[in-house]
């Protein structure tokens, strides 16, 4: 199991990576997976 600090840094850091690529592909495809990907499949809405 996670803590839920670990669990918010890894928010954080995704969904910085996630605004990172979304400048760099000009794209909301980035977004579009990591909302897929990350919050349907580990955070389990």
């Amino acid at each position: 199991d996670k803590s839920a600090e670990e669990l918010a840094d890894l928010l954080v850091n995704t969904w910085q990576g996630v605004l990172l690529r979304m400048k760099i592909e000009k794209s909301s495809l980035p977004l579009k997976q990591c909302c897929e990907n990350l919050l349907d499949d580990y955070f389990k809405r």
